[in-house]
């Protein structure tokens, strides 16, 4: 998948477009995570980080976690009336996690807000403790306009995570509105 790919066209009063924006790598390393997973090449990276040969993270084998039954969560922002769908996903290529966040701006209140993802690595595994990783800059969502994005990965084979959706604090609360259970 490469970064900036249309998902979709909608037919919309205004021409509106689906777009997947692609996590901002911050990956200390600059040797790809599906090159050699570990803390330091994967915490930060993007799925879409590819190799020389363009092998990613988030291929065929990556999946919404837990696999088979996805944990999806849904909110709509009572100040907007937008609407968000926050799934965890995980890639056993990489052993990695990473939050994605398919967003709708078809409410009635707003004509355009931000958002983001954020991905939450939980200690107790043998991975490495406390980490989250987020999706900046936030980018903003217009009225009919519906967008997806991703969070940077945390390597967390063995790990708990968790995927959150990310909200400016004129909502009501700060940063996390919400979240995914811990997988």
């Amino acid at each position: 998948m490469k970064s900036w790919k249309w998902l979709s066209a909608l037919a919309a009063p205004a021409m509106a477009a689906t777009f997947l924006l692609p996590a901002v790598p911050a990956a200390a390393s600059s040797t790809p995570c599906v090159d050699a997973p570990g803390n330091s090449n994967c915490n930060g990276a993007s799925p879409e980080q590819a190799d020389a040969a363009g092998k990613i993270c988030w291929d065929s084998n990556a999946y919404p976690v837990p696999k088979g039954h996805p944990d999806r969560r849904s909110y709509t922002d009572p100040q907007t009336g937008f609407s968000y769908v926050i799934s965890l996903w995980y890639s056993p290529t990489c052993g990695t996690n990473w939050a994605r966040v398919d967003a709708s701006g078809s409410g009635a209140f707003a004509i355009h807000a931000t958002f983001s993802a954020k991905v939450r690595r939980y200690p107790g595994g043998g991975d490495g403790g406390y980490l989250i990783e987020r999706q900046d800059p936030p980018p903003t969502l217009s009225q009919g306009q519906s967008l997806s994005v991703v969070s940077p990965m945390v390597y967390s084979p063995d790990n708990l995570a968790q995927a959150c959706l990310r909200l400016p604090p004129f909502t009501g609360t700060p940063d996390q509105i919400s979240c995914t259970a811990e997988h």
